[in-house]
């Protein structure tokens, strides 16, 4: 089995040497005008010898993932509010101590609740029918404190509803809301809201909800949500579902938000979402998504992002599911831009019955939605799969960063950017216990594991460092170019350099690490010229006592990461630049996609 980690380094023959690395692994480079030694250090990755021809695979049909989502934040707003908190009244102040059993309430006044327990008060609702009517004057302000919901519950009252119903056909018009340090138990409860800017249950500014067995139906925003300023909501069995295009997940966490035993279903929008740092735990649950096309925006089933609205505050976002199932109609099962985030899997059952065969999806977006800026606005994922069998392909785009823990009686069956993207980060963890089975070619940047625990079948694992070094042409004799793009790979098994390949001309030799030479760790290469006008590297060795340049040492360069130039400008026009003549591969730079894997091959 083959694996290969891909990486740069950038190098000027008579100057500095500059590297721009595709991973986090520390790499430096000691060089002689005529000559290199590469040293790569930890580097804790699995390969085989490369021998004969590496094997590519053929990239997924259809575009792949990475485009941004377009539209509004899914189920929250953005927006500043007021400025104030803006909770408006209610039509029923309810008192301390008050019990209300059975009756049928409504109102039709904006900017008022039907039922509001405020200040210290403690009542009950027991089989109360509401019905709310008029219009909120503010979207955020009903989003973010409560204002016009049907029943609403803010300061530190606490407030028990059991059975009846609540009916909101309202504009901004929640069924149920806690805001602030209001705690609320419901249980038993029918809500069905139709207004725009409407979900079913919320908690907000560390609002606390405590719901079981709930009867949720929302047209237009999360039948479960919270916003600005979080809080918990506890939901034990019921149903929830949602009927409107994306924006209304059957859940939207801005809080600490757990769901148990519970049907979960969103008709035309992402089953799940979780912005900032906030965190959504599923047990035992029936959930599913069914997200509409709306332009070119990525289709996914459950997504972990930061909005940037200020609804959420920067952190990872945590994503748990134990047991259940799970399943997406449209689009990949996770995707996540813009932010940290762990995925944590644990027996459940997730089908992919849409046109996407991605499981995983972590890539930027178009900042459209102001979700970051682009090129510095992908994710950092982890994902763990604890006793968790499951099958789908993981994209990964070049700003962006996974770890894969597959552990505990696993089973993983997934190709990895089998397009041959370079990943920002890509680390695979694989315990005894567990496999991965590859259905196409699969690029990673670091495995670590036992090979025995990967079942490869006719794919490949790719992980090599590939080292791009450009030196200005010096010959004899005229050419049309004057510049040379010179390669080395180095090929890793448990930390050690298995064997190496290197460059002339754009021809690759490979050698056996034991017929290499070697300084400490580091392979000795030199950059050397034959006849007029050719150049590339060579194999160094022992008789090599007098090195071709001024000082007759080696000399180490200093490395500059793929984050580290000067500007960002100034990195582009370089891995831009059109360095092709008469399409000739071996003049142009290795280390971008597109061109690795020709290379590779």
């Amino acid at each position: 089995m083959r694996s290969f980690i891909k990486t740069g380094v950038i190098a000027g023959a008579a100057t500095t040497l500059f590297s721009v690395l595709g991973n986090c692994q520390s790499v430096s480079t000691v060089s002689g005008a005529c000559g290199t030694v590469i040293k790569t250090a930890s580097a804790n990755v699995a390969s085989g010898t490369p021998t004969g021809t590496a094997a590519l695979g053929a990239a997924p049909s259809g575009t792949a993932p990475g485009s941004a989502p377009s539209g509004s934040p899914p189920g929250g707003d953005g927006g500043s509010g007021s400025g104030t908190v803006n909770s408006g009244t209610g039509l029923y102040v309810l008192t301390d101590g008050q019990v209300i059993n059975g009756g049928s309430y409504s109102c039709e006044s904006n900017d008022t609740s039907v039922f509001i327990a405020n200040g210290t008060v403690s009542a009950t609702l027991i089989d109360v029918d509401v019905v709310k009517t008029g219009d909120t004057s503010s979207d955020d302000d009903s989003s973010f404190y409560g204002l016009n919901a049907g029943i609403l519950a803010i300061d530190t009252a606490v407030l028990n509803i059991t059975g009846g119903s609540v009916l909101d056909y309202g504009q901004g018009s929640d069924g149920v809301f806690a805001y602030g340090d209001a705690t609320i138990y419901i249980s038993g409860t029918r809500i069905n809201v139709t207004g725009g800017n409407s979900g079913g249950i919320e908690a907000a500014g560390g609002g606390t909800m405590y719901a079981s067995n709930l009867i949720i139906d929302a047209n237009n925003k999360a039948a479960i949500r919270s916003d600005r300023g979080g809080g918990y909501m506890i939901v034990d069995g019921g149903t929830y579902r949602t009927s409107g295009a994306q924006g209304a997940p059957a859940v939207y966490s801005t809080a600490n938000i757990t769901v148990s035993d519970a049907i979960l279903t969103a008709a035309g929008s992402e089953a799940l979402v979780i912005e900032g740092l906030n965190e959504l735990t599923i047990n035992n649950c029936t959930v599913s998504g069914n997200m509409g096309v709306s332009g070119t925006q990525e289709l996914h089933n459950v997504m972990l992002y930061q909005s940037m609205s200020g609804d959420a505050e920067d952190g990872t976002s945590e994503f748990t599911m134990n047991g259940g199932s799970m399943e997406s109609l449209s689009g990949c099962m996770f995707y996540i831009t813009n932010t940290d985030a762990i995925v944590t899997l644990k027996g459940a059952d997730l089908t992919l019955s849409g046109d996407s065969n991605y499981l995983f999806n972590v890539s930027g977006n178009d900042a459209s939605n102001g979700w970051g800026s682009v090129g510095s606005n992908g994710g950092n994922a982890t994902l763990n799969l604890l006793g968790q069998t499951v099958s789908g392909d993981i994209y990964v785009d070049s700003i962006s960063t996974l770890t894969v823990n597959i552990e505990n009686d696993s089973a993983l069956t997934a190709a990895i950017n089998p397009d041959g993207t370079t990943a920002g980060g890509l680390v695979v963890v694989i315990d005894t216990t567990s496999t991965w089975t590859l259905d196409g070619d699969s690029y990673v940047l670091s495995f670590t594991g036992s090979l025995d625990n990967v079942e490869q079948g006719s794919y490949t694992l790719y992980c090599v460092l590939i080292y791009d070094y450009y030196f200005e042409a010096d010959t004899a004799a005229y050419r049309p170019w004057n510049y040379d793009w010179e390669r080395i790979a180095l090929w890793i098994t448990e930390n050690k350099t298995q064997s190496v390949s290197v460059t002339f001309a754009g021809k690759w030799e490979t050698r056996n690490s034991t017929n290499v030479t070697f300084e400490g760790y580091s392979p000795k290469i030199v950059y050397h010229r034959k006849g007029k006008w050719t150049h590339g590297f060579r194999f160094g060795n022992d008789v090599n006592k007098t090195i071709e340049n001024h000082t007759g040492e080696w000399f180490k360069g200093p490395l500059l990461s793929h984050g580290g130039w000067p500007c960002k400008t100034l990195r582009d026009k370089l891995m831009n630049g059109d360095w092709t003549y008469f399409f000739r591969r071996d003049l142009r730079i290795a280390i971008k996609d597109g061109e690795f894997e020709c290379h590779i091959k």
